[in-house]
């Protein structure tokens, strides 16, 4: 039978157009059908085909045997009025003879398309499942998707174009597209092996232990090259450090290589092009939702991010990188630690002593570890949590020691420690005072309507009892986005609070302590400001003082010995947490959770660093809209018109938010912008309107003047 008499599906009654139509309709209608079953078209045998893939092969196989049997059809449909019998056989011919050119060509360019084909569905893939977070399973249902959209694409374009709808060249590449795109999409092994090739995709390396699990280790010399392989990357480092040298010696403690431990670091003394990595360690729980509690599956992460980035990239989440998971039960065997650490060990001491020659360079540059954030509360179970127990497990890090290289942590002591507990005490107080009622404290905090910039952290609604139990819920952005904002919950009675005064007195130190760059001048402040806030703190509510009031009597002394804190806060680590979370709940694979979520954690890297440049740039703006420039207030006329670098038409472009470094930009927001004279007085602005011009962005703000510090509130007035 000729491909071209297949004119119904042998399932349903539908009608179809040739071979192409058969199989573009098979795939669409009946490609999933749990049932399947069908005989072909094209032979006189009654077999029953079960299996769609056994059936489409079969198809394709009788296509182009019968295909090369056959005499090609005419590329175009012409008219026969357009043409005698005398002139019919020459037509012919020079059809065929571009037909026959048409394919030589399409054979020598097929493989370069192709590979480019490869590479955008890759990138495409990538993006949507990765960036989504979505199943595996979603890759068959993509090139399902898109092989049925490309025939069905070209079914119309050759029919607009009057040309044969079986016309060779455009039926063979679309099978090569569809073969292509199937292959990718066969599993996570195929798919992984092609993003290896194009992205430089760096695979978890497998780590068996005696007890039978498995734990996955990131290699770090790789994952090293493929970021600092990126320009923008290496040059934000590179400028970094250059800024960190300006304050050497200085008042202001800029960084970690300012302050007391970085100055005595044995290898950043010893050799000087050097760059510094930062470890983090905690605990990860996932349920599996089929087993409820009884199934909770207890990982351990290490992290690590790169010291010497900016604090506008270093704070976004794709600046984090796995580098070891496993089961914390394993982690109890001192065989098992030795073995789950050699790799790490291996490489740290590579990169220490060896360095690698990065792009650009012809001197290794080297690495080493500055710090290892934690939670100082999480011990080992079964240890004692005084005296000496044992080696540490880190003490192959040449650069590491047990007490120098454990920062404090902000996110646990203050965040979640100091600062909903005085919050809780001052509520309680004004409830016990019969200042306000619980319900009445509870109405004014609920009810309060927080800025564009909070509300993604706005707090749970309190609750009477929390009042009465002295306990404030929610995690810990939203217990500071709660702390900051309750001068302005309280506003009409503030003046009337009780033992108010350890707020601000508080507030004043947590200033100085989050601050970015702090001077050794303010640190002898520091101190006394926290021992007076603790004195009477621990007077007013002794049966409130925890461990973490007195952790903050060491704050700076840490800060003279650690730079700022706020550089060793594990908040960015702990909101990693949520993505490692988020790919075992969608994956819903507990079989072999290391495995899974190491895998997937780096097919998101592969993702996030699938462009020329690692870091977003600064073109990520909200709709443009535009506006007669006559339309505006004649002083921001004025404003645009001495404007010099720019000449400013009829029309202006403007939007309604922007993100520059990281940091989104929104109209009518508030923040500082100079500060004046020697008490470096700050000049606030707020944002009018954001203007589009030549590729770059230009605020017009409305400047405020400070007149008084609140310290009532906390705030300039």
């Amino acid at each position: 039978m000729s491909i071209s008499c297949v004119k119904r599906c042998t399932i349903c009654p539908v009608s179809v157009e040739g071979a192409a139509g058969y199989m573009r309709h098979m795939r669409q209608v009946h490609g999933t059908d749990r049932l399947f079953g069908t005989n072909c078209p094209l032979c006189d045998s009654n077999f029953i085909f079960t299996n769609f893939k056994s059936f489409m092969n079969h198809f394709r196989n009788h296509d182009l045997h019968l295909s090369s049997e056959e005499t090609p059809p005419l590329s175009l449909l012409l008219n026969c009025n357009d043409f005698t019998s005398n002139n019919y056989d020459e037509i012919e011919y020079e059809q065929h003879e571009q037909q026959e050119q048409g394919i030589t060509l399409w054979q020598h360019e097929n493989h370069d398309s192709l590979d480019g084909i490869k590479k955008f569905y890759l990138k495409m893939l990538l993006k949507i499942r990765e960036g989504h977070v979505l199943p595996g399973s979603v890759m068959k249902t993509m090139a399902l998707s898109i092989t049925c959209l490309l025939q069905f694409f070209s079914y119309h374009l050759l029919s607009k174009l009057h040309m044969n709808i079986d016309n060779p060249i455009s039926f063979n590449f679309n099978n090569d597209v569809e073969k292509t795109l199937f292959e990718i999409s066969r599993n996570d092994h195929s798919f992984i092996s092609c993003c290896q090739i194009y992205f430089k995709f760096v695979k978890p390396k497998e780590i068996r232990l005696p007890t039978g699990n498995k734990a996955y280790y990131i290699p770090l010399r790789d994952l090293l090259m493929n970021l600092f392989e990126k320009k923008d990357f290496y040059d934000s480092v590179k400028q970094e450090k250059e800024i960190i040298s300006q304050f050497h010696e200085q008042d202001i403690i800029y960084h970690y290589r300012n302050a007391e431990i970085g100055r005595q670091h044995r290898i950043l003394n010893r050799k000087k092009n050097c760059v510094l990595l930062q470890l983090y360690s905690d605990d990860l729980g996932v349920v599996n939702p089929l087993m409820g509690k009884n199934a909770i599956h207890k990982l351990t992460t290490f992290y690590i991010s790169i010291d010497d980035l900016p604090a506008c990239h270093s704070s976004s989440l794709s600046t984090v990188y796995l580098l070891l998971l496993y089961y914390r039960k394993d982690f109890d065997d001192e065989n098992n630690r030795r073995i789950l650490f050699a790799p790490l060990s291996q490489d740290l001491k590579s990169l220490e002593n060896d360095g690698l020659i990065l792009p650009g360079d012809k001197t290794p540059t080297y690495f080493t570890i500055s710090t290892m954030c934690a939670d100082n509360l999480a011990m080992p179970s079964g240890k004692s949590m005084y005296g000496i127990n044992e080696a540490s497990t880190l003490s192959f890090i040449s650069s590491f020691h047990p007490i120098t290289s454990l920062p404090p942590d902000l996110m646990h002591d203050v965040l979640e420690g100091v600062m909903p507990k005085l919050a809780s005490c001052l509520l309680h107080s004004m409830m016990s005072s019969r200042l306000c009622t619980s319900s009445q404290i509870c109405q004014m905090i609920n009810k309060f309507t927080y800025g564009n910039n909070d509300k993604r952290n706005r707090p749970f609604a309190l609750k009477e009892k929390d009042i009465s139990e002295k306990n404030i819920r929610g995690k810990a952005m939203e217990k500071y986005c709660l702390f900051l904002n309750l001068p302005f919950m309280l506003f009409d009675i503030l003046d009337r609070i009780p033992y108010w005064f350890l707020y601000e007195l508080f507030r004043e130190i947590w200033d100085i302590l989050y601050c970015d760059f702090p001077r050794k001048s303010w640190l002898s402040t520091l101190q006394t400001l926290i021992e007076e806030f603790l004195q009477l703190f621990q007077t007013i509510f002794p049966e409130q003082f925890t461990p973490k009031f007195h952790f903050l009597l060491h704050s700076a002394r840490n800060t003279a010995k650690y730079g700022p804190l706020k550089r060793q806060m594990n908040l960015r680590y702990e909101a990693k947490h949520h993505l490692l979370k988020q790919i075992a709940n969608r994956c819903n694979n507990f079989i072999n959770l290391p495995y899974t979520i190491s895998k997937r954690v780096q097919l998101r890297q592969c993702y996030e660093l699938i462009d020329e440049n690692a870091f977003r740039l600064n073109n990520v703006s909200g709709k443009i809209r535009t506006r007669r420039t006559i339309t505006f207030h004649k002083s921001i006329q004025n404003a645009l018109t001495d404007d010099s670098p720019f000449i400013y038409g009829d029309i202006v472009e403007f939007v309604k938010w922007v993100l520059i470094d990281n940091v989104k930009y929104k109209i009518g927001d508030f923040f500082v912008a100079h500060l004046l004279g020697g008490e470096e007085i700050p000049l606030f602005v707020k944002i009018k309107f954001i203007i589009h011009i030549v590729k770059q962005w230009r605020f017009i703000v409305q400047c405020y003047d400070t007149i008084t510090f609140r310290q009532i509130y906390g705030v300039m007035k």
